[in-house]
């Protein structure tokens, strides 16, 4: 009867030093009808790394990923790794819009509450959305045309 005490203790404690590794990876896909191009600060696309300034190109059609890896269980929390990111949004090297994290519009890629999908259920993955639409090249004409 102690033995099986001992074995769930045993599966316990083995299950508690497994080094649990997660990784959050970002989609942009460009279903807008226009060529995009992200102009984003603070882009910190590697953890251990200092944030920098990053273009990102992402023609009609085409899609853009990149992915965080951290230790431990969880996805991170920024879709460009950095609370203080920004972002300025040219369509056809014409029309812009610019976002900071701050900005609680629904059109921010910024936010991940604006992106779809999430964890994976059976592995540490989480994978999530932006879809750049023609909506999103019609925000930014309004916003150009209300200044």
């Amino acid at each position: 009867m102690k033995k099986l005490y001992i074995l769930p203790i045993i599966l316990l404690f083995m299950n508690s030093c497994i080094d649990y590794e997660s990784t959050t990876s970002f989609v942009l896909e460009n279903k807008s009808g226009h060529n995009i191009e992200l102009h984003v600060s603070r882009f910190k696309y590697n953890q251990s790394l200092p944030a920098r300034d990053s273009i990102l190109w992402i023609e009609n059609g085409a899609i853009h990923r990149h992915s965080f890896h951290r230790r431990g269980k969880g996805d991170c929390p920024f879709p460009f790794g950095d609370q203080f990111a920004g972002m300025v949004i040219y369509f056809d090297d014409t029309v812009s819009t610019k976002y900071t994290h701050k900005d609680t519009v629904p059109y921010n890629p910024l936010k991940k509450e604006n992106y779809s999908g999430g964890k994976n259920p059976e592995h540490w993955i989480y994978t999530y959305t932006y879809t750049f639409t023609n909506e999103d090249f019609e925000v930014a004409l309004r916003l150009r045309d209300s200044v």
